[in-house]
């Protein structure tokens, strides 16, 4: 874990990136996310709007495949987990899930219920592959690819 955490998470897996992927992405702080999604996308429009963290540019994966191929040569699959960038630094998959949660305010109903659900990173991971597998069903149902 780099001392630069959004919000103080010791448990969360990050990565640094490098330069060039940084340039395809811009902005400070950014969630990629399947667009195609409507979960992703409701729970990246949420985050943004209850981030703690400033501004969240919402970066929708499908709009670029040269960011997809390389964060593929990474090792970051898009179609196995939403990223959250924070400055020069990635989270991905639950880790990603789970920082955005802790850095959002818990009020009102979807903020209670995301912070408890969450907060809790062991929870995260748990949870975290029937929701991928959610999202494929949900793709399949409505007739989209995985993101390419």
């Amino acid at each position: 874990m780099t001392s630069n955490s959004p919000v103080g998470v010791a448990d969360a897996s990050v990565h640094h990136l490098p330069e060039a992927v940084l340039d395809l992405i811009g902005g400070q702080n950014a969630i990629l996310f399947d667009g195609d999604c409507m979960y992703c996308s409701d729970f990246a429009r949420v985050m943004s709007l209850r981030s703690t963290l400033g501004s969240l540019q919402l970066v929708n994966l499908r709009d670029h495949a040269e960011l997809n191929t390389r964060l593929r040569e990474l090792g970051f699959e898009p179609n196995e987990g939403m990223m959250f960038k924070h400055g020069t630094d990635i989270y991905y998959g639950a880790d990603a899930v789970h920082v955005l949660s802790v850095a959002s305010k818990s009020s009102g109903l979807w903020g209670v219920l995301a912070h408890f659900l969450f907060k809790n990173p062991a929870r995260v991971r748990a949870v975290y592959p029937l929701m991928k597998l959610g999202r494929r069903i949900t793709l399949m149902v409505r007739g989209r690819k995985l993101i390419q």
